[in-house]
């Protein structure tokens, strides 16, 4: 009886952390960037939209995004990158990474996954984050052809996706030169 007992709370906890496990991970791919936040990065003089990178966030061993303002010609006009860490008491957080930083967390994705960056315009980014949005919801597209898409998000009880998520341009199909970007993605072809 002992041992049956053993086994029925060794199958629990495993079901539990199992459990637990899908649940971060599905947590994981979703990240949100406050609406103060986003004014911010995109106050940046010349700025005219977001660049998003793929990254894993080595304090937490996870995927990540950072996200830095562009100029029209798609230069990136920061080098202090905006990561999202988690959410807390229903509130996205997230930190500045400095270049040399955002570059390894970015060169960490890219050696297990498939390489690709995304970027979406100023006046796209305004308008998702614009009316009841409390901020940007950047998520991986659907089939995970390595594109972000992005949508607005509220926070009724727990922060949800909300309105029609808008693809970002994807990288390498729509980049322009290597040397604008943080880490340029390789061709997957």
């Amino acid at each position: 009886m002992r041992n049956l007992y053993s086994k029925l709370v060794a199958t629990a906890l495993l079901f539990a952390l199992s459990f637990s496990a899908s649940a971060q991970s599905s947590e994981a791919q979703t990240f949100y960037f406050s609406k103060d936040l986003i004014k911010i990065v995109l106050s940046e003089r010349g700025c005219e939209g977001l660049r998003m990178y793929p990254v894993i966030d080595e304090g937490r061993s996870t995927n990540s995004v950072i996200i830095v303002a562009i100029d029209e010609r798609g230069n990136e006009l920061s080098s202090k990158y905006q990561i999202f860490t988690g959410v807390r008491e229903n509130n996205p957080t997230y930190s500045s990474l400095k270049k040399s930083d955002a570059q390894k967390a970015c060169e960490a994705y890219f050696s297990k996954n498939k390489q690709f960056v995304s970027q979406v315009s100023k006046a796209l980014i305004e308008s998702i984050a614009s009316g009841n949005s409390l901020g940007i919801a950047i998520q991986l597209d659907a089939n995970q052809k390595g594109n972000f898409m992005v949508s607005g998000y509220v926070n009724p009880g727990g922060l949800k996706t909300t309105g029609d998520a808008k693809p970002g341009d994807p990288c390498p199909n729509a980049c322009g030169e290597p040397r604008q970007y943080l880490v340029f993605p390789k061709s997957t072809h």
